[in-house]
């Protein structure tokens, strides 16, 4: 049962029951209560990486090994794919596949099909034919795996790196 004095507005603690005794870190229990699920996987990871809640360490690795629980419904409008001369958008990898067809995919801006920067993760279900992607139904967001989150990170952090260095170096040429 829900502890009555936490505020869970979108009901992560009906839906994962393993959650409640990880309120305990006040990290986890302010991500809970904003209601976003992809803000509770990151305290989750932050919590596992920094070595807090040390007592429920197999609970965190069992609940971030399953992205699909903390899925958020995918947001009117069509999400396209396609490439032009060799760039565009790709769904990449597969991780979670389960019996009913359905797996996690990774939506990237890719360049010569080397995924370049991920764009978001989706919990789709694909139909090929002769090893083409031919329809990809897309279900729910999930949030980007650990690998795929630092290297968005390090994409951003490299570009407003070169934002800020062109803007000082036009501010120090005048």
């Amino acid at each position: 049962m829900p502890d009555a004095a936490l505020h869970d507005p979108a009901g992560l603690l009906a839906h994962i029951a393993e959650l409640e005794p990880l309120c305990a870190d006040p990290l986890v229990r302010r991500a809970v209560a904003s209601g976003d699920p992809f803000r509770v996987y990151r305290a989750l990871w932050w919590a596992r990486a920094t070595f807090r809640l040390r007592a429920h360490r197999a609970t965190l690795r069992a609940l971030l090994r399953t992205r699909r629980a903390f899925a958020k419904p995918v947001k009117a409008g069509h999400l396209s794919l396609g490439m032009v001369g060799g760039v565009g958008i790709d769904l990449v990898g597969r991780a979670e596949r389960e019996d009913d067809g359905t797996l996690i995919k990774t939506r990237a801006l890719e360049l010569a099909g080397i995924p370049l920067f991920p764009l978001g993760a989706y919990l789709v279900r694909t139909q090929t034919r002769f090893g083409e992607l031919v329809s990809a139904t897309y279900y729910a967001r999930v949030p980007l795996g650990t690998g795929w989150f630092l290297w968005r990170r390090l994409w951003t952090t490299f570009l407003a790196a070169v934002v800020i260095t062109w803007a000082w170096t036009a501010v120090a040429a005048r």
